[in-house]
């Protein structure tokens, strides 16, 4: 192949591409013209597929990531309710402390310890006499009827 064959064959490339450029400015509407080509119309409905998926795919990690910063939001949450906790059986530990060292036979009622949360101490209620108590009560109360009344 001599020089001018190769340049006549260029030129015919250049212009049969300048051709196809002016007939497909838009690819998407060639495909659905072309009849003969059944598989340009599966080609368009792959790309509309893609860009569905991509939707999709922006929509569940924006979703992934609500879940996140609202599992962050509940953490902070919980650690800051257990800081508390912790602050509240310091206190209650130290007040515990304080009675016991000013009332040499104080007992004390509830076990503040972070380890366990059950109540002990409450089969303490079977050394109460209620009865007394009831009875001091009623008696308290009959008092306060009988200063009003005399009164």
């Amino acid at each position: 192949m001599n020089f001018d064959d190769m340049h006549v064959l260029a030129k015919r490339i250049d212009s049969q591409i300048r051709s196809l450029e002016t007939k497909v400015s838009d690819p998407m509407s060639m495909m659905y013209s072309n009849i003969f080509g059944q598989g340009v119309k599966v080609l368009s409905m792959l790309k509309d597929t893609i860009e569905n998926i991509g939707r999709n795919k922006k929509e569940v990690e924006h979703m992934i990531q609500e879940e996140n910063s609202s599992f962050d939001c509940l953490l902070e949450d919980f650690n800051t309710v257990n800081r508390f906790k912790s602050e509240v059986e310091v206190f209650l530990n130290d007040c515990e402390n304080t009675w016991s060292s000013s009332f040499s036979d104080y007992k004390p009622f509830i076990s503040y310890d972070s380890s366990s949360t059950t109540n002990k101490g409450l089969n303490g209620f079977s050394d109460l006499s209620i009865q007394d108590d009831i009875q001091i009560a009623d008696q308290s109360l009959n008092d306060s009827l009988n200063n009003i009344t005399m009164s």
